[in-house]
């Protein structure tokens, strides 16, 4: 298991962490010395079903853990990040565990100026609307990402998030082309679920949300942007490139085999 390396201290991976997890509004959640643990039916959603290490003096071990989700009848899972004990990289790196799909945590300051839209990326014909709740179409779209179970899930969790919050939707020639989410908490403003329609890619849809969410952000007084992507997903890690992210840390799935 690859170890992620940052220059970002822990205090910021520990602040980005504590923002990221009041965001999530799983249905079940219980804490552990040094864990935040969380399970949501349908185990669609990885953040939303795992055990989420937190600074703390003495955590508790993996095996706590384990127990604690196999005592509620539920599938034991971890996110593994810096901020574990350093003896559960050592476990986590065994036989007796899997791990997979390292996701990046990108950052930008928001103290910097306005983000930059991509060069050769202005959106034609489009227009924007942004709101505390979801429209119809921002719900239409984001579910069409999905096969039927898992979109029930998943909208679920995106219209229940925590205020505050904001639901920007972009139209092109009057039809909604992509949505994005982004929820504000103790000044760090996460970016979620932010979604292109397929025919729409590559046309500024994407750039235009990441504007609008940042800018709502900034208006109410986020320092910081963070969002959560895919280490194998090019394309987007690019586009949150030239829009001013930066990769801080990294963390992988991890459970028992």
């Amino acid at each position: 298991m690859a170890s992620p390396t940052s220059f970002v201290p822990d205090e910021v991976v520990a602040r980005i962490e504590r923002s990221a997890l009041a965001a999530m509004p799983a249905r079940t959640r219980w804490e552990l010395p040094g864990w935040v643990c969380l399970a949501d039916d349908g185990g669609f959603v990885g953040r939303a079903n795992a055990a989420t290490p937190v600074p703390h003096a003495r955590h508790a071990d993996l095996a706590a853990v384990v127990a604690s989700y196999a005592s509620r009848h539920l599938r034991p899972m971890v996110r593994w990040t810096r901020l574990a004990p350093p003896d559960a990289a050592t476990l986590l790196g065994s036989e007796a565990w899997s791990t997979w799909g390292e996701v990046l945590v990108m950052t930008r300051d928001l103290g910097s100026p306005g983000l930059p839209v991509a060069e050769g990326h202005a959106v034609r014909h489009g227009s924007v609307t942004a709101a505390d709740a979801a429209t119809d179409d921002w719900t239409t779209v984001y579910a069409s990402r999905y096969e039927a179970e898992e979109a029930v899930v998943r909208s679920r969790l995106a219209l229940e998030a925590p205020a505050p919050k904001r639901y920007v939707t972009v139209a092109v020639e009057g039809v909604a082309a992509g949505v994005g989410l982004a929820v504000l908490r103790d000044g760090a403003l996460g970016v979620f679920d932010v979604l292109t329609l397929p025919d729409r890619r590559r046309s500024g849809v994407a750039s235009l949300l990441m504007s609008e969410l940042v800018a709502w952000g900034r208006s109410c007084g986020a320092d910081v942007s963070y969002l959560q992507v895919a280490a194998d997903n090019a394309p987007a890690i690019a586009l949150y490139q030239r829009l001013g992210y930066a990769t801080a840390y990294s963390y992988v799935y991890a459970a028992p085999v």
